[in-house]
């Protein structure tokens, strides 16, 4: 067969255009080959095999189609054309659509969509081929996105609240800062004393399964702090419920945070395992909100306590850093309930050096010494300045954004995958 489109295609029951594609791909009208399927689902499954296709034709009317649906048929390398449906408003480009066509759509405007949108395939094409490189480019982040992590112990939350204090006053603006709570155990709601368990990450990352909330919208969803000078985002209300945010709705929540605040500030923990580490796919989704909120991190703060066991720990949190790709001038270490003495810091400045070597090039920790932060949180106040001079002066430190580079990104290789690319019995 010569080169042509190969097109997986859902539409709702009697749907006019769907039979009039099928019959132009029927009697060649288009060099197109059509293959209906009953459900998004079923096109998403088709997708995941080892064929090369061009495109998704996708109705518009029908239930299931959400950003995270076009997230994983783009990363499977095929374009989604959206055949609008007059009773359903939704912004489709926003949610990652390449196009979308009129319900009276003609030969020449479907011809025209895939040939601006996808290749042709021929019998030789590799699906591996098809899927090589995927473009990963989003709308660019705005405001500067600080995520703290560390090891159990370390006050990690209580760092992520005086760089929230830090920027709020830096600013000296209410409302250009928002502390955000990625962690599976969410505790920042508790230790504000919001009184209340909703609106929080859930709802926004829902609110960007179908559409993309606007900035007044976003702050609707977080809470206003009295005494604070930052807003709050809160977490999971339940450790359980990460298995509700999906992967690319949580990539979207974070870019409209940085698209609304000055500056996101986003505590979680240290998980990073992904798929390729540990054979699991369970793993890589429990993990989704520390990696995301890493790998869309300007600099990332690692907290460790300042004692044998949390340098440690620390010294593992930084490598994990690096190996998910975070560049070490991009990590920036604090050592809590640290020491006052100079020669004791100046000890644990050249241990972290030593332990984590000199491949990686990791700035000097930055010290806080123990100080009594219950009352401040109970009263919902600001943090003791001992807290907060050592925050404000890592501040300084943060050196401009790096130009991120789009990444390469190939598909997933199941067994019998290669074997059936090539051909091969």
């Amino acid at each position: 067969m010569s080169a042509r489109y190969v097109v997986l295609s859902a539409a709702r029951p009697r749907s006019a255009w769907f039979g009039d594609v099928a019959q132009w791909a029927n009697t060649g009208a288009l060099a197109l080959e059509f293959l209906k399927c009953l459900s998004a689902d079923d096109v998403v499954a088709k997708a995941n095999g080892p064929r090369a296709w061009s495109a998704a034709l996708l109705d518009g009317g029908m239930s299931g189609l959400d950003r995270d649906l076009f997230a994983r048929l783009r990363e499977r390398g095929l374009a989604v054309i959206i055949v609008h449906d007059p009773r359903v408003t939704r912004d489709w480009r926003s949610l990652g659509a390449h196009a979308v066509l009129g319900p009276d759509l003609s030969k020449a405007e479907l011809l025209d969509a895939l040939a601006d949108h996808c290749e042709l395939v021929t019998d030789g094409t590799s699906p591996i081929d098809a899927f090589a490189q995927i473009d990963t480019a989003t709308s660019p982040i705005r405001g500067t996105v600080v995520t703290v992590v560390g090891s159990g112990g370390a006050g990690t939350t209580t760092v992520a609240m005086a760089l929230a204090e830090s920027f709020g006053t830096k600013h000296a603006t209410k409302g250009h800062t928002v502390l955000a709570d990625f962690c599976l155990d969410a505790e920042l709601a508790m230790l504000h004393d919001t009184q209340h368990i909703s609106p929080g990450l859930q709802e926004l990352t829902d609110a960007h399964r179908l559409s993309t909330p606007n900035p007044e919208q976003v702050r609707d969803m977080c809470f206003q702090v009295a005494g604070r000078s930052y807003d709050l985002l809160i977490g999971l209300r339940r450790r359980r419920l990460w298995s509700t945010i999906r992967p690319a709705s949580c990539v979207q929540a974070v870019l409209s945070l940085s698209a609304t605040y000055a500056a996101v500030i986003i505590d979680t923990d240290a998980d990073l395992e992904g798929e390729a580490e540990t054979g699991s796919h369970d793993v890589e989704e429990r993990n989704l909100l520390s990696r995301t909120a890493v790998a869309h991190a300007d600099h990332v703060v690692a907290v460790g306590h300042a004692s044998l066991k949390g340098l440690h720990g620390l010294c593992r949190v930084i490598g994990e850093l690096c190996e998910f790709g975070v560049s070490p001038s991009q990590i920036h270490p604090v050592l809590n309930f640290a020491p006052k003495s100079a020669r004791s810091r100046a000890g644990y400045t050249r241990a972290l050096a030593d332990l984590i070597g000199a491949d990686t090039p990791v700035g000097p920790p930055t010290f806080i010494s123990f100080q009594p932060v219950d009352d401040s949180v109970r009263a919902v106040a600001a943090l003791p300045d001992g807290v907060v001079r050592p925050i404000t002066t890592l501040l300084s430190q943060f050196g401009p954004r790096e130009q991120s580079t789009p990444t390469r990104r190939f598909r997933r290789v199941t067994p019998g995958f290669l074997r059936r690319a090539v051909g091969e019995s």
